[in-house]
């Protein structure tokens, strides 16, 4: 009997918590053999590219999965994820803000976007949206990172 996508899916899934991307990327494909333009698939698979280190490769699936479903959030915070990793942080950043628009408090949105601001060098901006992301979940560890390290960098150049 052949697995269905939510096999497929939940064996992805698997193989990419074991460590095995590779594991993960057939699964992906067999799924596309099933169903060409499963979004989750699409995005899933982008985001094993980018922890692969492959970040074109990622853009390049999320931007068809955007075409499909524009306002799909994690494809969204994940387009910004490739374009951030692709040093193109004003894309990266409008990805964030359209993320944003649809859940505004998003703590990863935020920390994200804070991210991007602060590779621009706009350390200002950067860290009250780290603050904020910080707001939006006090567990969350990035936007703590992000401002000690704006704050580490200030006093550096004071």
């Amino acid at each position: 009997m052949a697995d269905s996508v939510s096999d497929l899916l939940n064996r992805a899934d698997e193989s990419v918590q074991d460590g095995d991307l590779r594991g993960a990327l057939i699964c992906y494909d067999h799924i596309f053999e099933i169903e060409p333009d499963n979004v989750d698939a699409m995005t899933n698979k982008g985001v094993t590219m980018l922890a692969m280190g492959r970040p074109k490769e990622a853009a390049l699936l999320h931007k068809t999965a955007l075409e499909m479903e524009p306002g799909n959030f994690d494809v969204l915070l994940n387009m910004g994820a490739a374009l951030h990793s692709l040093n193109e942080y004003d894309a990266a950043i409008r990805h964030y803000d359209l993320a944003l628009r649809i859940d505004s408090r998003s703590a990863t949105a935020l920390a994200y976007k804070a991210l991007s601001l602060a590779e621009q060098g706009r350390t200002a901006e950067a860290l009250a949206t780290f603050e904020r992301s910080l707001e939006a979940d006090g567990d969350y560890d990035l936007p703590r990172t992000g401002i000690e390290a704006i704050k580490r960098m200030n006093l550096r150049t004071w």
